[in-house]
């Protein structure tokens, strides 16, 4: 199943639950044997919590909504989509609600996804105008996809952020609240080194600043001889269209799966990441104010985990394909997944949050 935490306390404390109704999702086409991809988002104009997942049964694929007044109290799922195939029909999805005060479609939540299919795949969005319980037929374009991410800029503007294969970093607009998508913006070129033998893609995280900017984060090895390491970079741009050149925002690291917050009103950003060492894997954390200067490191987990304490997969070893970082009460608080020893044969594995 699903599980959900919810702090009230600025990360102080956790209730934490599973939502309701995936397993077994009872349905003509049978129960879930697996969930995953959970991602949550706010719809401020209804007080409403979104989580959508992605849930697997036998000949169907289907993307999920829950619904919570408070983050506490799940409604069961409501299907975005859902696809009848005996091959995984979507994958990475990701949710997020137009805010704006000035936007004119404030209220409007959209899920976007990787529309598996042969021989490419298609980036689809779909959006909700009722706080996620019915949803609009996909709006695609035919371009290799991998884990897109929706921004909402103050006037309403729409990205779609993501890793496009040997494309690189690539933004999609749209002008019409997702009725349409635009033409595909390359952001950046990608120079990653591979970080097998963990599992860690060259996924995007992206995130709208103070003024109104979008911010895009990712691992890249173009400020190191030989793409010895990674680093995290980062690229602004005011509409979408044009991309400064990728500036790090960490260094002396070989850092991963990096993801950003930006503190609403002070415009202050952090980044969390995964930093990979001789031997093993530690979680940290830089700050700035303006997004040019960055702190020192903040070693986030308690321990370092060698990469024997983490779970195989045909990619490599295991912790997260995406963390998160947000702000509350001041401080950046780190939602990420921490291994423990292994005990009695069996791996340990859980999600902690920490306050930089």
């Amino acid at each position: 199943s699903i599980g959900f935490s919810t702090s009230t306390d600025g990360g102080r404390t956790w209730r934490e639950g599973l939502l309701p109704g995936l397993t077994p999702y009872t349905r003509p086409a049978g129960p879930s044997t697996r969930v995953s991809d959970p991602v949550v988002a706010y719809d401020s104009v209804r007080g409403t919590w979104l989580a959508s997942t992605l849930a697997i049964a036998p000949g169907t694929t289907r993307l999920t909504i829950h619904r919570s007044p408070d983050g506490l109290r799940w409604t069961g799922p409501v299907e975005a989509a859902a696809a009848e195939s005996d091959e995984l029909a979507y994958d990475k999805s990701w949710l997020t609600c137009d805010n704006g005060a000035a936007s004119p479609y404030r209220g409007r939540c959209y899920l976007a996804y990787t529309l598996v299919g042969e021989p490419e795949d298609d980036l689809a969005v779909q959006r909700s105008d009722d706080g996620g319980r019915t949803w609009s037929a996909p709006v695609a374009l035919r371009i290799p996809v991998t884990g897109a991410i929706p921004v909402v800029q103050p006037d309403g503007a729409l990205h779609l952020l993501f890793w496009s294969g040997r494309t690189g970093m690539v933004s999609v607009p749209s002008r019409d609240g997702g009725v349409t998508l635009g033409e595909p913006v390359v952001i950046s070129d990608l120079r990653a080194r591979d970080l097998r033998p963990l599992r860690a893609p060259p996924l995007l995280a992206a995130d709208v600043d103070a003024s109104g900017r979008v911010v895009a984060v990712w691992q890249d090895c173009r400020f190191r001889a030989g793409c010895a390491a990674n680093d995290v970079v980062v690229s602004r741009s005011a509409d979408g269209a044009a991309w400064s050149q990728p500036a790090r925002a960490t260094s002396g690291r070989n850092a991963a799966i990096p993801t950003i917050g930006i503190e609403p009103g002070t415009g202050r950003l952090a980044i969390a990441y995964y930093a990979i060492q001789r031997d093993g894997v530690d979680a940290e954390l830089v700050t700035s104010a303006d997004g040019v200067s960055w702190s020192a490191p903040q070693r986030l987990s308690p321990r370092r985990m060698p990469l024997t304490w983490l779970p195989r997969t045909t990619l490599g070893r295991m912790l997260a394909d995406y963390i998160g970082v947000t702000w509350a009460r001041g401080r950046p608080l780190v939602v990420y997944a921490l291994a423990s020893p292994p005990l009695g044969g069996k791996l340990r594995q859980a999600i902690y949050a920490a306050r930089g």
